[in-house]
């Protein structure tokens, strides 16, 4: 997995899915916005969540915009994957899909978050760790409809030797969030919109390299067939 194979396949994505991408983004300006006006954290900065303490309203503050991108992360997920295989989901389909899977993929990023949050107290490196781990789960439900818990063990193997490049893949996005937050509010909501749509993409991508990848070493070491 190479970050620039992965944003050529993120691009051909992008490019055959025109009309559903078009048909999300103004949904995803919703949890785009209440990013933008509530100082509430992405599941990123896992750290932050601790400080909250038990205050009910902070943690349904950042819950909230987790909750409602969910589903179209979602379809996003499903819309990438139908993309690779050379087909053209239309954009209903894709977001009944998103309707259909969006709780589970709320779980799984509440868990992530939760996980990276108990790991940064530790230093912070732990919850790094743990997030680049985890970083494929929604996209490892999505594709092969694992449940929660099998979609955060199948992420956390898959990742081995390609932690290094999920991270840097994190980072980019993390940076692209940190862009929204110093501009003003229309092109804020802009950065993040795209952001929302982007992420699912490239990880999408990056999870369909990784597995192949993993694919062709598990042929090559069971070898050629016997007669």
């Amino acid at each position: 997995m190479g970050f620039i194979s992965v944003f050529r396949d993120a691009v051909r994505t992008v490019t055959g899915n025109w009309w559903t991408i078009i048909g999300l983004a103004p949904p995803l300006l919703l949890p785009a916005a209440i990013y933008f006006y509530l100082p509430i954290p992405t599941f990123e900065d896992g750290l932050h969540f601790i400080n909250y303490g038990p205050e009910i309203g902070s943690v349904l503050d950042m819950m909230l915009p987790i909750l409602l991108a969910s589903p179209l992360q979602a379809a996003l997920l499903h819309s990438t994957f139908q993309a690779n295989t050379g087909q053209v989901p239309p954009f209903l389909q894709s977001l009944a899909q998103g309707l259909t899977h969006g709780l589970p993929i709320f779980t799984i990023n509440l868990l992530i978050l939760t996980a990276t949050a108990v790991g940064s107290a530790f230093l912070i490196l732990p919850g790094i760790f743990v997030l680049v781990c985890l970083s494929l789960a929604p996209a490892v439900y999505i594709a092969e409809r694992e449940d929660v818990i099998g979609s955060l063990q199948r992420s956390w193997a898959l990742s081995r030797g390609h932690r290094w490049k999920l991270l840097r893949l994190i980072a980019i996005f993390f940076l692209v969030g940190k862009a929204a937050d110093r501009a003003d509010e229309i092109a804020g909501l802009i950065i993040l919109t795209a952001r929302l749509i982007a992420e699912p993409i490239f990880f999408g991508n990056a999870y369909l390299q990784i597995r192949s990848q993993a694919e062709d070493k598990w042929v090559e070491k069971a070898g050629p067939e016997k007669d």
